[in-house]
Parts: C-alpha cells; structure tokens; sequence
C-alpha cells in the first residue's frame, strides 16, 4: 500500500508538472501496486479518500453480492481507469475531456449499479461544473444505498454532497451534509472510517461560525489515537482559529 501510495503522488506530481509520459507510466505502475495489493481503486487521489474507501470496503462484505459476475467486475474495473483519466484530465487542465469522461463513468456506473463508480464520476462532474448532473447521480446513490442499509457507501455519498454545496458557495447546507455523513458513516463500522469525518465536520462548524462545537470535534478526533488523524485534528483546530478570528472580527471593530 506504501507503493502505491507513492506511485500515486508521483503520477500526479507528474501531471501537474506537464510530464504527461511520466505521469502515465507512474499512475500504470500505482494501478499494478493496487491490484496486487487486492484491494479496490480509490476514489480521488488524495490520501484521505484512499484510507476512507479502503476501510469503506471492509465495512462492505454483507452487502456485496456472494456470486461476483466476472462480466460486471470488468466493467467496474473499466470504469475506475475512466475515472482516473478524467482526474489526470483535470490536472492537465483538459476540461473538455474530463467533462467526456466523468460523463461517460456515470453513464456506466448507473448501468451497471456500481455505486461507488458513481460517486467517483460525480466528484469529477463536479469539479468539471457539472453540478446538476452531479447532484442527480448523488441522490440516486445515496437514496439506494440508505434504502439496503449500506452506510458506508452512503457516508460517501453524504460527504461527495459536501464538496457539491462548497463548490455552489452554500456552506450552511454544507455543514449539514458533512454532519449526515459523519452520522450514517458511525453506522457502517469503526473510527477508522469515520474518523476522518469527525474533522471535516469541525472544519465546516468553524465555516459558519459554530466555533465551540467545532473545537469540541477536534478534541474527540485527537481522543481517537488514530494514525496521522491527531495530527489533521490539530491542523484542523489551526484553522477553526482562523476562523474564530474572522468571525469575531466584525464583533471588534462596533
């Protein structure tokens, strides 16, 4: 996983640098390590998402289907390498072609009820300003996905809503999201999947102004012990400070 995880910075480092080549040749050999690895593509390139979903697909045995079609698991497969050339389309600054592609990773997640697949082209169709057709394969995710009780997927679906509203500029709604998904995302296992979310909602709280319960999240985040989430819990209590400066400001200046 360690590999991988390099790979994958490399290759996005890559990207952003111009050296299309190299930033191919490094996401191929990310993809390798993950296939060894046995363990499903990430969704989104950050760390955060690759440490949530891999702890999501633990969460996941009981609702997955115990006779897996091979025809399916290629197409799921197929559609996890469309999601990831959009976001090295996004990074090239390709937009109309990651536009093409998150639209198509919709067009076959919803064919073949890969949700997860779904939600990953929804964050690309988002970041493409795609945000309707976003929004509609965000309601039909999380709606399934509540309705058969799989709440890690669902925590997902919640959080991907978050990055939707911040992006139209509605941090009160938001805020709301993150809370739903902190909420489902305790249903679906331990604090190894949640965790995370505990930070994210103390950093939309401090966005619109709710500083103490903000500060509150953050200390039941470091309270968790969890690799690297102490150390994001107090970055995260940095920037509910900045916050608090930013709020009280108006107060100083009457």
């Amino acid at each position: 996983r360690l590999r991988s995880t390099l790979l994958d910075r490399a290759s996005v480092s890559a990207a952003l640098a111009g050296r299309e080549e190299d930033a191919g040749a490094w996401g191929r050999a990310d993809y390798a390590a993950r296939t060894d690895d046995d363990r499903p593509r990430a969704a989104g390139r950050g760390w955060a998402n690759t440490f949530v979903l891999r702890a999501l697909d633990d969460t996941r045995g009981e609702v997955r289907d115990p006779a897996p079609d091979p025809g399916r698991e290629a197409e799921v497969e197929r559609i996890a390498d469309l999601y990831a050339a959009s976001q090295v389309a996004l990074e090239l600054g390709d937009h109309a072609e990651a536009r093409r592609l998150a639209i198509e990773v919709d067009d076959r997640a919803a064919a073949v009820g890969d949700g997860l697949g779904r939600l990953n082209g929804a964050l690309s169709l988002i970041l493409c300003g795609e945000v309707d057709r976003a929004a509609a394969a965000l309601d039909a995710v999380v709606s399934e996905a509540e309705a058969c009780a799989d709440w890690g997927l669902a925590s997902v679906g919640w959080s991907r809503r978050t990055r939707l509203h911040n992006v139209v500029g509605d941090t009160g709604a938001a805020a709301r999201c993150h809370e739903r998904s902190h909420e489902v995302g305790r249903r679906a296992g331990g604090p190894e999947l949640w965790g995370n979310l505990v930070v994210m909602t103390a950093i939309q709280r401090a966005l619109i102004g709710e500083l103490d319960g903000a500060i509150d999240l953050c200390d039941e985040a470091e309270a968790l012990e969890l690799p690297l989430l102490g150390d994001i819990a107090r970055l995260a209590r940095l920037g509910v400070a900045v916050e608090h400066g930013r709020h009280l400001r108006p107060r100083r200046m009457r």
